[in-house]
């Protein structure tokens, strides 16, 4: 797994703030934080408590999987990081949704039977307001074919099961931050 470097905090963080638990006492608090203590940034893929910060604006994330489990866990993490989710059961019910409002991201379940998640990732990236979703894929394994299958058809990020929802959603905005500076 790959160390995601801290980066300068730019937006305004929940409360609940505290010095003496968080991990990255350097990093002044603004208005609160995350009371949540995680392992050192040198040592997780996942960004600290102060760095990583509330948007005030909700963000709509599609979670495509028939796994309750799953699909609750990813729903924790991602509405402690202030997204709002939603999730979809097969591939039309996820291109409805993004039609109606295009999400920041995407999570895709490649192990659903009878759907081909990855086939709501390449129609989001043909279809204009979604273009720059962020995508990442739940693989079965990292092998180089599968790895290179999820990313030929669109997804940014693809990461093996059994999964870190805290880590996926560290990444969902890191990545949906780059392709937003990228199509700036």
């Amino acid at each position: 797994m790959r160390h995601l470097q801290p980066s300068a905090p730019r937006r305004v963080p929940a409360p609940g703030w505290d010095a003496s638990r968080c991990v990255d006492r350097g990093v002044p608090p603004r208005t609160g934080g995350c009371p949540r203590v995680r392992v050192a940034p040198q040592t997780s893929a996942h960004t600290s408590c102060c760095q990583r910060a509330r948007t005030p604006m909700i963000h709509r994330i599609l979670i495509i999987t028939i796994d309750e489990a799953l699909a609750d866990a990813l729903h924790a993490a991602l509405a402690h990081w202030g997204y709002d989710c939603v999730t979809c059961r097969d591939a039309s019910d996820a291109l409805r949704e993004a039609g109606e409002q295009a999400p920041r991201g995407v999570i895709v379940d490649t192990e659903m039977p009878h759907v081909d998640a990855l086939d709501v990732v390449t129609a989001l990236r043909q279809h204009g307001p979604t273009a720059n979703t962020a995508a990442i894929a739940i693989l079965p394994s990292l092998a180089e074919d599968v790895l290179e299958l999820a990313t030929g058809r669109g997804c940014d990020r693809g990461i093996a099961r059994p999964i870190d929802p805290d880590w996926i959603a560290a990444e969902i905005d890191r990545v949906a931050q780059l392709r937003l500076t990228a199509a700036a």
